[in-house]
């Protein structure tokens, strides 16, 4: 009943405008789209944009083609895109990836302090994806700087605004740093570098 009910509300923001979701709508719509995106060295996050379209980070790619899950499903990949300078990688699944629900893209400008919800599988969980609440702080040579939405193992997971669309990719974590932007001062030891979605 509550994927139906998602479903609508989905067909509903498309149709007539933008819904604000609740936190848990948000992750539930999040949840929907990510997969788990096993790599040489460990793990990273993948989100479709299409039934057969996975977008991650560019430094999660380590071959030509692509071994990822999602759920219990099997997903094998081929890399179209592997932009390091970027941290972007586009894949091409092999086949439709069964139940996943592809992510709305927010090109419009973020407001300073926004919420944001980023979704992902981190290291200390394994398989098991889960989510961090932070917000947003401002744009520094061309990347999104935010604060508390990634973690190790989420690297390549969508970051999502509170209408549950897609704003960035989660690319890089930094330590206890002062970033200053549109008239913002923030010292965190968790600020995230986001790859802009548009």
């Amino acid at each position: 009943m509550k994927k139906l009910f998602l479903a609508l509300l989905t067909l509903i923001t498309t149709a007539c405008g933008l819904i604000q979701y609740s936190v848990q709508d948000v992750v539930d719509i999040g949840y929907r789209s990510t997969l788990y995106v096993q790599t040489d060295v460990g793990h990273c996050t993948g989100f479709a944009i299409d039934y057969d379209i996975v977008v991650t980070a560019a430094h999660c790619i380590d071959l030509p083609n692509v071994f990822m899950k999602f759920g219990d499903a099997s997903v094998l990949g081929e890399v179209l895109i592997d932009d390091n300078a970027s941290d972007i990688a586009v894949i091409h699944t092999l086949e439709r990836i069964p139940g996943v629900i592809p992510l709305l893209v927010n090109e419009n400008e973020l407001r300073a302090g926004e919420r944001l919800i980023g979704i992902g599988f981190p290291f200390y969980t394994g398989p098991e994806v889960t989510f961090n609440i932070g917000y947003y702080l401002g744009v520094a040579d061309d990347v999104i700087m935010a604060t508390d939405v990634c973690y190790r193992g989420s690297s390549g997971g969508a970051v999502l605004d509170e209408y549950g669309r897609v704003v960035g990719i989660c690319s890089r974590i930094g330590p206890m740093i002062d970033f200053y932007g549109e008239g913002l001062h923030h010292s965190h030891k968790d600020l995230n570098v986001l790859v802009p979605i548009k």
